[in-house]
């Protein structure tokens, strides 16, 4: 079903054949729901338009929007002079490159979907919905009958379907002997459901170094959640060895064991029941979070719990197929009536890219280790494995594109097993670990001092197939232009107070990272490193960091940051400060209508500019890498003096600047430079210790 308010922004258009691709959100666009009580009216009714915004929508939105609807609260407005909630415009689809084809882009503003007592988030949450002539692309859209339940029968038939297929016919994911025979490696723990021939009514932890294992088994992917639930201690170990009643479970353990023997698998590993949690002072877990890439490579499958947000929630959800099964729609081209099928063109990314289970940071080497994984979806189950994408409402497989989104991580392909690169050498497999870094720091940890152990199972794996030596998130090949990550602006956070890694690395800090570029003819790099130390908590040298240093040749410069009395600090910093080196002003005008500077200066540290107050004598700089061209980009490390006897410095930010002037500023010697606080001066550069 569409809604009438979706009817009415596709039906402004007199003449689609007229629509071009050049507009933005800046253009008016035409108003689509007043208010909050209208949208819901329209998600609950079906709308498969409004149920695709909707899904774009986080939890806390949903329940914003659901409250002001149930209260009809004074501050929504359905007078035609106020701003709507939704609102919406069209465009061409070949700047998509769907020729013939056209966008309808929906957005809803946070500002007015957020009760009065809260403060309003900015900014906007929007779908692409694309309209394409059902002519051309009818034969790619077969939509199949759907039940009313993610745990019926003919979603289980779905999924068999998909698991079948990829054993058969997939030679990127051929089935390894143990997934049919009997299993070479084994967790240390798993959990035995019972024989599949016999009625379950319980499950019980296996030990299969003691008791034999025999066939494959199933992980579980889910989100923690503040909610507490039942997990593995020492106190409970031996009664859970015996027998661990099914009522006795949460909600989703439930319907996970449910799941693993609905798909002919006789075992499940579950993080929470198999590592002990509580009672060894985390031995157990240190252990057991080595072996994270076994664990998850050697399973069949990963079944995730793509939208519940703790274990109290269920895995099977109930649904309604017309609001997310796609849609036509009779739309006038060249004055005449063209039937179109109505797709949501951010699907893959909204179903599972930007599930709540996705957000999650230690998921990310469940998703990428895992050979197969299986998605539980509120909508409807979704597949991935290392050479298909697949969805419940497209069973002959997904329409055109849907799930190539720049959120995917590329390169390794979905997982990481069976790759192997051709050259060891070439800086190109080093993107694909640029785009995990991307990915990973995205998403959210419960206990910030997991930031290394949570991509720990994909480091190791990566080790062995790149054939270097891992560096605190960083690989030592080309570990001085590693060195060259930027905290994306406004996603810096307080560094954390508890040691993580040394502040050369991005495991120093929270926030989303924007890796280096790593293509050698792209950038010239105008550091050395010389040596490292890294000291570690335990034996993995892909886990806990207690201590770290690194030496750096360079041209070191002093520094000073100075806000422009006339714009002040405003939201970007990062654009408001003139940079001195060497008591020479260097900064230029990027844009004198945008009144910012440049280079722009990116803390690592949301409160660094506030410390930096009281210790300017102590800043200091390195240019680090320049881009090639004459105006090409110039990376300059921030330093800041820890002990000016021993030239030990610690990392506080990056500034990035471009164009000829701006670089012979920058690149510019001085003679007082070789009394800088250093390790060693020689030739022209300083060596420095960065801790």
């Amino acid at each position: 079903m569409i809604c009438a308010c979706c009817r009415f922004v596709l039906g402004t258009q007199q003449d689609y054949g007229l629509i071009t691709g050049n507009r933005g959100w800046k253009d008016p666009e035409e108003p689509h729901h007043r208010d909050c009580k209208s949208l819901t009216a329209s998600v609950d009714a079906g709308c498969y338009i409004c149920n695709r915004l909707w899904a774009a929508l986080d939890m806390d939105a949903r329940q914003d929007i659901r409250q002001l609807s149930a209260e009809s609260t004074k501050r929504e407005s359905t007078e035609e002079t106020e701003p709507p909630l939704t609102s919406g415009f069209l465009t061409n689809g070949a700047q998509f490159a769907y020729p013939s084809a056209y966008i309808l882009h929906v957005a809803l503003d946070y500002s007015k979907a957020s009760p009065v007592k809260k403060s309003p988030p900015k900014g906007f949450a929007r779908a692409e919905i694309l309209l394409l002539p059902q002519e051309f692309y009818a034969s790619q859209h077969k939509v199949g009958s759907h039940s009313r339940s993610t745990r019926s029968d003919y979603t289980f038939l779905v999924a068999q379907r998909w698991i079948s297929e990829c054993l058969a016919e997939h030679s990127n994911c051929g089935a390894k002997p143990h997934l049919t025979t009997t299993a070479q490696w084994y967790p240390t723990r798993l959990l035995d459901t019972g024989p599949l021939e016999e009625e379950s009514s319980g499950c019980r932890l296996t030990l299969p170094n003691i008791t034999p294992v025999k066939g494959p088994y199933a992980t579980l992917s889910h989100c923690w959640g503040v909610a507490k639930s039942f997990s593995l201690t020492t106190d409970n170990y031996t009664q859970l060895l015996q027998d661990i009643p099914l009522d006795t479970l949460p909600q989703l353990y439930q319907d996970a064991i449910e799941a693993t023997r609905r798909l002919n698998l006789r075992y499940l590993w579950i993080d929470s029941l198999c590592i002990i949690q509580q009672g060894d002072k985390f031995v157990d877990w240190r252990k057991e979070s080595a072996d994270m890439n076994k664990i998850y490579s050697g399973s069949f499958v990963n079944i995730s719990a793509a939208d519940a947000p703790d274990a109290n929630h269920p895995l099977f959800h109930g649904r309604n197929p017309d609001a997310f099964c796609s849609h036509t729609i009779d739309l006038p081209v060249d004055s005449k009536d063209t039937r179109f099928l109505v797709q949501d063109y951010g699907f893959w990314r909204t179903e599972v890219s930007n599930a709540v289970i996705n957000t999650r940071a230690w998921v990310l080497q469940e998703r990428l280790l895992s050979p197969r994984v299986l998605y539980f979806g509120q909508r409807q189950i979704l597949w991935e494995c290392q050479q298909k994408e697949d969805a419940e409402i497209y069973p002959e497989g997904l329409l055109i594109d849907l799930s190539r989104f720049p959120s995917r991580i590329k390169g390794f392909g979905n997982s990481l097993v069976g790759w192997r690169p051709r050259d060891h050498g070439q800086v190109s497999k080093y993107h694909y670990w640029c785009n995990i870094v991307k990915a990973y720091t995205r998403a959210k940890l419960t206990f910030p001092g997991d930031k290394l152990v949570a991509l720990s199972a994909v480091a190791k794996t990566v080790r062995e197939l790149l054939e270097d030596r891992y560096v605190a998130g960083m690989w030592r090949r080309y570990l001085e232009r590693e060195l060259l990550w930027t905290v994306v602006p406004n996603e810096a956070q307080a560094r954390p107070s508890a040691y993580r890694a040394p502040s050369w690395s991005w495991a120093a800090v929270d926030g989303q990272i924007t890796p280096a570029i790593m293509d050698p003819e792209a950038v010239e790099v105008l550091i050395e490193v010389q040596d490292l130390h890294l000291d570690y908590v335990t034996s993995d040298t892909t886990g806990l960091i207690s201590a770290g240093w690194l030496r750096l040749w360079g041209v070191l410069k002093k520094v000073e940051l100075l806000p422009d009395a006339t714009l002040g600090i405003h939201g970007n910093i990062h654009r408001s400060l003139m940079m001195v080196v060497n008591d020479v002003p260097v900064s230029v005008r990027a844009d004198s209508a945008m009144m910012e500077y440049q280079p722009h200066v990116y803390f690592d540290d949301s409160q660094e500019w506030a410390s930096i107050q009281n210790h300017r004598p102590k800043l200091f700089c390195v240019p680090a890498g320049r881009r090639t061209g004459n105006d090409g980009s110039i990376y300059v490390l921030l330093l800041q003096l820890q002990d000016r006897k021993e030239g030990i410095f610690r990392r506080i930010g990056i500034a990035r600047g471009w164009g000829k002037e701006l670089r012979e500023s920058l690149l510019v010697r001085n003679a007082k430079e070789r009394t800088l606080p250093c390790v060693k001066y020689e030739e022209g550069r300083h060596l420095v210790q960065i801790v």
